[in-house]
């Protein structure tokens, strides 16, 4: 009986329902809103397409909407947690270009942004109080990129795969980002491997949480995780499920070569503002406008007043 609760309650936390979309106003000129448009877990929707908004006035008058840009702008901050798999088989050019790609993206964030870097190989400590960091492999969240780029440059592979207990510990540690920097920054995990946990085969993996446990902290705490999968041996299912289910997107890299420009996706994605376009010729200066955004089955709406 006491099996079957916990069953039930891990598909009802898998299943819990995230809020509508969070619209917000940066900027308002002639013809243009530029909007911080984020969903339940921070992260900009990259999909969005300019006849799912509308523009009305507060006396019933709609305004034409004329088009939809996403660019990139370093003034929104952000929080990365970069994870990067270390065990015996990223040994090699694997490695060498993680790290690459790892420098690349702490060198391309802004002064304000902060970033963690957590490898992981054979044992990943949980002790508590939480957190208790590894300094050969884990650096918490700091604006000095500078040092965490020196941090990754030593990092070395070698043993076993504990995925599992990694991927939770990134989410414990990127959630205290939101308790610590406030619910403005976006925050997010870059989780990279190229294999599966080892327990499953009878290696020494995790020890102390499963498949499902980074994923239920990881929705709990709305923290959304962007996994990269790397050759062949990696566990497509489990990373699927785990940047799926947590907000995030999963990538596929067959070549250690492409690490670069996936770990330069998330930041550029994270990075993303939306300018809607509308007809000024509709609009009296300092009008009282109603912008809402239908995403699926809500709808969600912010004020502003026009110049």
């Amino acid at each position: 009986m006491l099996s079957q609760f916990i069953a039930s309650l891990l598909v009802g936390l898998l299943a819990i329902p995230t809020p509508p979309i969070n619209l917000n106003i940066l900027d308002v000129q002639q013809g243009e809103i530029t909007l911080n448009i984020r969903d339940a877990t921070g992260v900009p929707p990259n999909d969005l397409q300019a006849g799912q908004f509308s523009l009305r006035t507060v006396t019933g008058q709609t305004i034409a909407v004329t088009g939809l840009e996403n660019r990139q702008t370093p003034n929104v901050r952000v929080s990365l947690a970069l994870v990067i798999d270390t065990s015996g088989s990223m040994a090699g050019k694997p490695l060498a270009d993680a790290k690459a790609a790892a420098k690349q993206v702490l060198a391309a964030l802004g002064p304000n942004d902060r970033a963690a870097v957590i490898s992981f190989a054979d044992q990943v400590r949980l002790d508590a109080p939480f957190p208790q960091l590894d300094p050969i492999r884990e650096r918490d969240f700091t604006l000095d990129k500078v040092s965490l780029a020196q941090f990754v440059d030593g990092l070395s592979a070698g043993g076993n795969t504990p995925l599992y207990d990694a991927a939770v510990k990134a989410v414990r540690l990127t959630a205290r980002e939101v308790q610590t920097q406030g619910g403005n920054i976006r925050r997010a995990v870059i989780f990279l491997t190229d294999g599966r946990d080892e327990t499953a085969s009878g290696s020494a993996g995790s020890q102390v949480y499963n498949d499902d446990s980074a994923i239920i902290d990881a929705k709990a705490q709305r923290v959304p995780i962007f996994t990269i999968g790397l050759g062949a041996q990696r566990d497509k299912a489990f990373l699927t499920r785990l940047a799926t289910l947590t907000g995030g997107q999963s990538q596929d890299a067959p070549d250690s070569a492409q690490l670069t420009a996936q770990f330069r996706n998330v930041l550029q994605q994270m990075k993303t503002v939306h300018t809607l376009r509308y007809d000024p010729t509709q609009v009296i200066s300092g009008t009282l406008v109603r912008v809402s955004l239908k995403f699926g089955d809500e709808t969600s709406t912010c004020l502003l007043y026009t110049s």
